[in-house]
């Protein structure tokens, strides 16, 4: 008989999961409302679209400043000036989805139709208490956060595109966004990558994450601390410098001495190490490292699948596995005081184990699983060609329990 796997939320032996992705243990319904906001967004089959808004309440969940671009613009993130500013928008959302119990799909109502900040004021107002505190007035303070957004976005972004597009050398006689779409069709990679960034910037959002203009640009180095810096020394340096000195000064891995000749020293000193190490060295310079602090940090794998073959990831067997791991490695990058080129060295040289645990204070279980998964393998386990190459456990019909839309609900009485 199978044995018991352990629910994601308390720990219980269960056979119970996920009833639309097969993959995640709960002993209970109510252990997986309480893991709706988190698993909502990586189940295979949720039930319904995942919005913005579901970005938003996980944001508030982790107390992590959203790094999804949709949720950024949607709920006005980049009018931001400052991530003491991000942190404060944050918590005013806090305050409305926790405190006032307003839902996702209530606020993604809200901001479809172009009233999001009146329905939020509204809700606020109804409450003495929520009306006087703190988060709230100093919403009221701000303006910059009450403008309604979303009704001319698709525009915005558009026109930032057809910007972009000039700016990196397409005919000034090209003025439509269709007739741009055309000429871009015979554009190099490396071209329409300077395209896609400049259109990024100038739309005031980083590069999707995980994306080619994301690792090229130095984003995957990025913390949550030094992400929107470095966007904002770029929206300033690409209207400074012109296209052609961005252009060589990334070939030539020299954007951060770019940065400095034009002015931007001590905003560019405030990135951390790891960010000027890959402006320094580009970004085929320990590749690797970028995609699993990427990973780590801002939760996206991307494609490419042999860094998660060096850093263990495609060991794991379970989502808990899975989530453990990079459990460890965040600590890592956020603890640890150390440069990801040394994890990189340390990967190499098969000894993630011992570097990680010389500079991360680990859990006896985290130890365990650092060093299953990331200890010497056979290139033929690592490198099957077929998914039938490799070793996987026999499947048995488990117990099911909810789709995640079903959670939406209110929790059935017993």
């Amino acid at each position: 008989m199978k044995m018991k796997d352990k629910c994601y939320v308390c720990g219980t032996a269960t056979r119970q999961k996920c009833s639309a992705c097969l993959k995640v243990n709960y002993c209970t319904v109510e252990c997986q409302r309480a893991d709706r906001v988190r698993h909502i967004l990586g189940c295979d089959s949720p039930g319904r679209p995942i919005t913005s808004a579901d970005h938003l309440a996980y944001a508030v969940q982790t107390k992590l400043v959203p790094v999804d671009p949709q949720t950024i613009s949607d709920y006005g993130f980049n009018s931001a000036q400052t991530f003491a500013e991000m942190i404060q928008l944050l918590a005013l959302y806090a305050d409305l989805m926790e405190g006032l119990r307003v839902k996702p799909q209530t606020l993604h109502r809200w901001q479809a139709k172009g009233v999001l900040y009146k329905e939020i004021e509204k809700t606020f107002e109804a409450s003495e208490e929520a009306r006087q505190s703190r988060n709230y007035q100093w919403f009221l303070g701000n303006p910059q956060f009450k403008r309604v957004r979303g009704v001319d976005v698709d525009a915005m972004v558009a026109d930032a595109f057809l910007r972009a597009y000039h700016m990196t050398g397409g005919s000034s006689a090209v003025q439509a966004v269709d007739a741009m779409h055309e000429e871009l069709i015979d554009w190099s990679p490396e071209r329409l990558r300077m395209w896609v960034f400049y259109g990024d910037v100038l739309s005031a959002v980083p590069p999707q994450t995980g994306s080619d203009a994301w690792m090229h640009f130095g984003f995957g180095a990025t913390n949550p601390e030094d992400k929107h810096l470095l966007l904002e020394i770029y929206s300033a340096l690409v209207m400074k410098a012109t296209h052609d000195e961005f252009r060589e000064a990334y070939k030539s891995n020299r954007l951060a001495d770019l940065m400095g000749q034009y002015g931007f020293q001590e905003k560019r000193d405030r990135l951390s190490l790891d960010v000027l190490d890959a402006l320094k060295h580009g970004p085929d310079h320990n590749s690797d490292v970028w995609s699993i602090k990427t990973y780590a940090i801002w939760n996206e794998k991307g494609k490419s699948m042999e860094w998660q073959d060096r850093y263990g990831l495609s060991r794991c067997t379970t989502e808990e596995e899975t989530s453990g791991l990079k459990n460890i490695y965040r600590k890592f990058f956020a603890q640890s005081g150390r440069r990801a080129f040394e994890l990189a060295e340390a990967a190499s040289a098969g000894k993630i184990y011992d570097f990680v645990t010389e500079h991360v204070r680990l859990l006896p279980q985290e130890k365990s699983i650092l060093k299953r998964l990331t200890g010497v393998v056979p290139n033929s386990v690592l490198h099957a060609s077929t998914p039938s190459e490799k070793i996987a456990p026999e499947k048995e019909e488990d117990p099911k329990l909810l789709e995640p839309s079903q959670l939406d609900s209110k929790p059935a009485s017993n």
